[in-house]
């Protein structure tokens, strides 16, 4: 089962505009930016604490979008939200559905890094982002590809819960 990934961007009003990378039908007409990797951790580090967050870290085809994360990360920016979908084939038409997505709330640049080898089509921008809210929606499939959804769970590491706005993009696709 293959999947794929986009990254959706909204950035507060007035802030660099971000251009969707991507010719994707469900995702062209989102700020959307296809993902090649991504890893995002979370411990409680004892009984009784509260849960915390690594950095969401992603590579990206971003090449077109890196000026405005340079501006943003010079500026200490944030983004009123940032949502990351997963979609994966399912059922047997292999038909693609978003599996996972993750919606994080104020969010800011802690690292840009560009990397390019000889050979590569194109360089890929590593991007971390520090934020303080956060919730993973989480679906499944059954034998005949019919996807149900639900919420997994919301955290927000300045209150108890996080009072999640409207997601960016597609929704569940």
């Amino acid at each position: 089962m293959a999947i794929d990934m986009f990254l959706v961007l909204k950035p507060k009003s007035g802030l660099p505009a971000f251009k969707a990378e991507t010719a994707d039908a469900t995702f062209a007409r989102y700020v959307s930016i296809p993902v090649v990797n991504f890893a995002l951790g979370y411990a409680i580090p004892s009984v009784g604490a509260r849960l915390t967050f690594q950095n969401l870290n992603l590579v990206l085809n971003s090449v077109a979008n890196s000026p405005g994360f340079l501006t943003m990360a010079n500026l200490s920016q944030t983004f009123d939200s940032v949502t990351l979908y997963v979609r994966n084939t399912t059922g047997t038409t292999g038909a693609l559905h978003v599996t996972s997505i993750y919606h994080f709330g104020n969010v800011r640049i802690a690292a840009v890094t560009m990397d390019g080898n000889t050979g590569d089509n194109a360089p890929v921008v590593n991007l971390s982002l520090n934020f303080t809210q956060f919730a993973h929606h989480g679906s499944s499939t059954g034998a005949t590809g019919v996807v149900t959804s639900g919420l997994v769970g919301t955290a927000d590491l300045n209150t108890v819960q996080w009072s999640e706005p409207a997601l960016d993009g597609p929704g569940w696709v």
